[in-house]
């Protein structure tokens, strides 16, 4: 007897599948089905049409999905273009208003250099009023009372011309003081409304950024639910196969299909190990399930450190991301935090790996000096280093068992 194999979707549907024993009164049925103008299609048309159904949904789906990927490559060109709009944009604003604030604070300095100008000026009248006393009494020594009187009265008009110019310089002297408050107090006000209008500018990007980053993730979303709708319908289809299968086929035959899908099983559900590298020249570690990336990277430096947990053939999706200035891997099940930090100088490497409910703790700790993430499934591991400058940062995901 021919084989014949199925996969675990069939199983599944096979597995649940109820079995209801034809009715007793199928001359009383047929009579009803007449009155009520019930329409009969043998089971073999029935189940073909059920599996050319799900069939043609299960190719609506993928086709939906393959549209919802193109659109997410859109929406990373879209934000890598607002990401680097937004740069470009601040840098301007940034540079545009340092100009600026250098005009501004010419201006306070200006002012200041007209109240030293003055108080030069007025030292200066003060010192032709000190030289014109010296000379007075000078005169009065050599020539006695009234020998010398022209030239007394020479330099005492030197010394009211000086002593009148200097209440004029005091009047100027305060004026520019005034001017430098004013200056210093524009100068405050400019850089409050400055940075106001500045705030407003970068937000412009900011918010283009983020509408951007929004659209993306709305956009991975919308794959993600596809792939679902995939999955779930082709379960479908492979349901339809099996009621095929079982309309034709022994009860011997079902139960080696079953014990051949329930083996099969066993294979799709065993973990993949998640290995561990480290490279002392950076001081970082990389985590990776695949095994020629594994062996390669040991030819380029990197220490091997063997399977540092396992990741579930399904679970949660545990997304890796790289920052090229740190140098550094991240790995989170946050889809929200691996959306924010793509819009920080991350690179988003997709899903590592798979963390499963009720698995081992993964723990994560992190390195304030060193700026680097580890992660490690040995609690004393976890325990030891916290003693050693790493901060502990909890359970970051969860190991396949």
């Amino acid at each position: 007897m021919k084989k014949t194999h199925i996969t675990l979707a069939a199983v599944a549907a096979l597995a649940t599948a109820v079995v209801v024993a034809p009715t007793a009164q199928a001359d009383v049925q047929a009579k009803l089905d007449n009155i009520k103008g019930v329409v009969k299609i043998s089971v073999e048309a029935q189940l073909n049409k059920n599996l050319a159904d799900a069939s043609a949904q299960s190719a609506t789906a993928k086709a939906n999905l393959t549209k919802a990927e193109a659109t997410v490559k859109t929406e990373k060109e879209a934000l890598n273009k607002a990401q680097k709009a937004e740069q470009e944009g601040v840098k301007q604003i940034d540079e545009a208003t340092a100009t600026a604030l250098k005009v501004e604070e010419k201006k306070v300095a200006d002012a200041k250099e007209a109240v030293t100008a003055t108080e030069k000026l007025i030292a200066t009248e003060k010192e032709k009023i000190v030289a014109a006393q010296a000379k007075i009494k000078e005169l009065n020594l050599v020539g006695g009372l009234t020998g010398k009187a022209a030239e007394i009265a020479t330099e005492e008009a030197t010394i009211a011309a000086a002593e009148a110019q200097i209440v004029t310089l005091n009047t100027q002297l305060e004026a520019d003081t005034q001017a430098v408050t004013d200056a210093e107090d524009a100068l405050v006000t400019w850089k409050e409304e400055r940075a106001k209008s500045d705030a407003a500018a970068k937000k412009v990007f900011t918010d283009a950024t983020a509408k951007a980053q929004k659209a993306l993730t709305a956009a991975e979303t919308e794959v993600s639910e596809w792939k679902v709708v995939v999955e779930t319908l082709n379960k479908e289809v492979e349901a339809a196969k099996l009621e095929l299968i079982k309309n034709g086929l022994t009860d011997s035959q079902i139960a080696q299909i079953i014990a051949d899908a329930q083996a099969q099983v066993k294979v799709d559900t065993v973990a993949t190990s998640v290995y561990r590298l480290y490279n002392s020249g950076l001081k970082v570690h990389l985590y990776t399930t695949d095994a020629n990336e594994y062996a390669v990277l040991a030819e380029r430096g990197w220490s091997q450190e063997g399977v540092a947990f396992k990741s579930a053939k399904e679970g949660t999706p545990v997304y890796r991301l790289y920052n090229a200035g740190l140098k550094v891997h991240l790995y989170t099940t946050d889809a929200n935090e691996y959306a924010v930090l793509a819009g920080r100088g991350w690179t988003q490497e997709g899903v590592a790996f798979n963390s499963v409910k009720d698995g081992v703790p993964v723990y994560r700790l992190y390195n304030a000096g060193l700026k680097k993430h580890l992660y490690t499934t040995d609690a004393n591991e976890y325990k030891v280093l916290a003693t050693r400058g790493w901060t502990q940062e909890g359970v970051a995901f969860y190991s396949a068992k």
